[in-house]
């Protein structure tokens, strides 16, 4: 998204339409209306995914199944699937 400032600058003096400053982006139109929201509420900052660097949804559910619980049946199981076992130390 370097090049967002220079693109916006000029959809902004009408040198460009929304069409033409997507096509220049690579991006469809209504994204470019959504980088031009983000842009306007908070400059180049907010147009920064913020999904880079975070745990997906998923992983964090399975992270959250793995902890070991005590099973009636025999010892540890594991919380991902009942043929799992846990390995236990003690």
């Amino acid at each position: 998204m370097q090049r967002f400032g220079a693109v916006y600058e000029d959809f902004q003096k009408a040198r460009l339409g929304c069409e033409e400053a997507a096509l220049m982006l690579g991006c469809s139109v209504r994204h470019f209306l959504r980088l031009r929201e983000r842009y306007d509420d908070g400059g180049v900052e907010r147009l920064r995914d913020g999904r880079v660097g975070r745990v997906a949804r998923r992983m964090r559910r399975l992270r959250g199944l793995h902890s070991c619980t005590v099973s009636g049946m025999r010892g540890l199981t594991c919380g991902i699937s009942t043929s799992l076992r846990c390995v236990s130390t003690g």
